[in-house]
């Protein structure tokens, strides 16, 4: 590249150069603390939508409690959920619950559990509604979609429509996931192993992975491209099904032989970016970020990314499993907090993207040449 440069582009060029080498440079995600119920313990997230608000579970003192974030509040379920403590007889039904899905309305779906049986919920504006059973055993509730239809899995699979209850699934089909177009991801029994599959509206079933081992589809978007996990001979991987075929995310380590390493995908977008957490040692030791941790990553245009990389390094997190990403590019996960404890995180795009910081460089310099094109 010549050094000569126009005395009058020169400054402008310059500046150009300084802002489009930030936008690469700069954290790309702000983090928001969403929290814990407890110092002592943690918080798992299972899934967000496209108005921020994030499900999971956490310990509150009393047993793993179900929450939704909204509003920049934690919300704990476990006081809607008291009334299912004496339905059909048994006061243990709410020692636990979790929240596993989430829609666009706010509508969240999950089970409340001790040691066994279960009910299934749907919880709403501060309303919780027992779900019922399957074939008279308890059901899961795993997934919602926009229509208010729910999947469960538990002794029996089930598909819940509004106004007519459950309709028991084939007992081979473990649904996980559910997308408006009634599209289920989840695992099918075949040969003592369970294999990531799909299974359409109209009850077809594509095994994705034939001739592969365990594995489970966590995660679907608009499409029917998916995200999932799978046993691959030498470890865990996370997957991304593109609709044709599946792609291993990778992994951030990859030992001598490559044997006994994990990575997970645990969530997608409708832009098919998928999110997930890998190794980063031999060893995982859960709370030294620097030293084994498991971090939580992206995997987009076929690269996998640490994203501790793309936060402000100042910011005292160690991101270590990220579960779900929406359509404007949100991510929740759980980590380590500044605070040493394990908290739930939203993270929220922050910067320019690289192309239109590159946009803003060949503008100027074409301007100064004095092409009167648009540049789109």
């Amino acid at each position: 590249m010549s050094k000569s440069v126009n005395r009058v582009a020169g400054p402008l060029a310059g500046s150009a150069l300084v802002l489009l080498a930030g936008a690469a440079q700069a954290a790309s995600f702000s983090i928001t603390d969403i929290g814990s119920f407890s110092t002592d313990f943690g918080a798992t997230v299972t899934d967000i939508n496209n108005a921020g608000q994030v499900v999971g579970y956490s310990y509150d003192g009393t047993g793993n409690a179900a929450f939704v974030y909204t509003g920049g509040t934690m919300v704990n379920l476990r006081s809607s959920l008291a009334p299912f403590g004496t339905i059909r007889g048994s006061a243990l039904y709410t020692t636990h619950s979790y929240a596993q899905g989430i829609n666009e309305a706010g509508q969240v779906v999950g089970y409340t559990s001790s040691t066994d049986p279960t009910v299934g919920f749907s919880w709403s504006g501060g309303v919780a509604t027992d779900l019922g059973v399957i074939n008279n055993y308890p059901a899961a509730a795993r997934a919602v979609n926009g229509s208010g239809q729910i999947v469960a899995s538990s002794i029996y699979s089930g598909l819940y429509n509004p106004g007519s209850g459950w309709t028991t699934l084939p007992n081979n089909w473990l649904p996980t996931s559910l997308n408006d177009s009634g599209l289920q991801g989840g695992s099918l029994y075949v040969g003592y192993a369970y294999h990531a599959a799909l299974r359409t509206a109209g009850g077809t079933i594509t095994d994705l992975d034939p001739v592969g081992g365990n594995g489970n589809v966590y995660e679907i978007n608009a499409t029917g491209q998916a995200a999932g996990t799978r046993f691959n001979g030498a470890g865990e991987r996370g997957f991304f099904w593109n609709g044709t075929a599946m792609q291993d995310i990778g992994l951030l380590y990859t030992p001598p032989g490559g044997f006994n390493t994990y990575s997970g995908a645990e969530g997608i977008n409708a832009s098919g970016h998928v999110v997930g957490y890998s190794d980063t040692s031999p060893v995982n030791n859960a709370f030294n970020c620097l030293s084994g941790a498991r971090h939580a990553v992206i995997f987009r245009d076929g690269t996998l990314t640490d994203l501790n990389s793309l936060i402000d390094l100042s910011s005292g997190w160690c991101l270590q499993y990220a579960s779900a990403i929406n359509d404007t590019g949100q991510i929740a996960g759980s980590g380590i907090a500044p605070n040493g404890k394990v908290h739930a995180f939203l993270l929220t795009p922050t910067t320019v993207p690289v192309p239109a910081a590159a946009w803003l460089l060949g503008s100027g310099l074409l301007g100064l040449a004095g092409m009167r094109r648009r540049v789109r």
